[in-house]
């Protein structure tokens, strides 16, 4: 009887040295579940590398930082880059490219962050609302004030935007 138990005890006792040890030695290998950034990049070095070189959460996080540090400018410039390269591009930052880049300063860059923020709402970015609506309107009276032929490529874009978007407001401008 009295071996019995101490196999039981010296059995026990093997299984917590186990548990202990295996808790106590040194992992000799880790596995890394994200990636750690190597280091935060300023707008102008995002301004200076290729399309391919950013990732599109890298460039989301650059023009997020541009804006918290009040760099306006450098803001305007990487917008303008990732319009025309039409890299992804996050709804807050469109929005904000449709107003910082009015009809009167910039067109081509008016008319370019306009359409991307539309298309934006199409593929389900937000809700089509009452503001964006105006902005529509004036966006598809811009376009055709500005629209050399009636197949000049911007027009075109204005118009498909505003017939998936608003029919009414295309039935009053287009047929």
């Amino acid at each position: 009887m009295i071996s019995q138990k101490h196999r039981i005890l010296l059995a026990l006792f093997l299984v917590i040295i186990l548990f202990v040890a295996q808790g106590c030695l040194r992992k000799t290998q880790t596995i890394e579940l994200m990636q750690t950034p190597k280091q935060t990049i300023s707008c102008s070095q995002a301004l200076s590398m290729g399309q391919n070189e950013i990732s599109g959460d890298e460039l989301a996080l650059v023009l997020d930082q541009a804006l918290f540090e009040n760099d306006l400018p450098c803001w305007k410039r990487l917008m303008k880059k990732s319009l025309i390269q039409s890299r992804p591009i996050p709804m807050n930052h469109l929005a904000k490219a449709v107003h910082e880049f009015n009809a009167n300063e910039s067109e081509n860059e008016f008319s370019l962050a306009t359409y991307t923020y539309f298309l934006g709402i199409i593929r389900g970015g937000k809700s089509y609302r009452e503001n964006d609506q105006r902005l529509m309107k004036a966006y598809v009276g811009f376009e055709i004030k500005k629209a050399k032929t009636k197949h000049d490529a911007r027009l075109k874009r204005a118009m498909r935007v505003c017939k998936r978007l608003d029919t009414d407001l295309y039935r009053k401008f287009f047929l």
